[in-house]
């Protein structure tokens, strides 16, 4: 797999991102193209595409901050899904840091929330007890719940204060 560092919207493989992100992600949980492109600028932002013989595989977005990895948004192109690039291009991420994995997902009521928990469970994530909630990236008075998972062993509350400030102050 080709690994391709997206690091503005001008660049020829945006576009590939930008539809996969549109089209996985509710708006809620997305942001606009003026968002995106401040987003570029700020240094603990990564954005990495994934390609196999010229065929866009996927993406992932991940901040990485001083004491942890923040996975934001993870996609597969859905022509790929179920046949094992979800894991390869996140092992991809998890061999390159030695840092703890922080990432959310949804609530657990549906057959594909349940398959999400539990492809992250195989590849050695755990699910948080923590009570969290985070502002829609559309409008700031808009809040909706999500569960905390975190590579190899369970956060503690002031690493879930940490990741809040960094998420209202960075991310947003």
């Amino acid at each position: 797999m080709k690994q391709i560092k997206i690091i503005n919207q001008d660049q020829r493989d945006f576009p590939d991102f930008w539809n996969l992100y549109n089209s996985s992600f509710p708006l809620i949980e997305r942001r606009n193209l003026e968002q995106q492109v401040q987003v570029f600028r700020n240094s603990f932002f990564n954005l990495i595409s994934f390609y196999k013989d010229d065929k866009y595989i996927g993406f992932l977005s991940f901040w990485n901050f001083p004491s942890y990895v923040y996975l934001e948004h993870f996609a597969i192109n859905e022509d790929l899904r179920g046949v094992g690039y979800g894991a390869k291009v996140l092992s991809e991420l998890i061999k390159e840091t030695s840092k703890l994995i922080i990432l959310e997902i949804d609530p657990i009521d549906d057959e594909k929330s349940r398959r999400r928990l539990s492809f992250y469970n195989k590849m050695g994530f755990v699910k948080n007890d923590l009570d969290y909630k985070v502002q829609s990236y559309q409008n700031k008075e808009e809040f909706y719940e999500l569960i905390i998972m975190s590579s190899v062993r369970k956060i503690s509350k002031d690493e879930l204060n940490t990741f809040r400030t960094d998420f209202t102050n960075e991310v947003l």
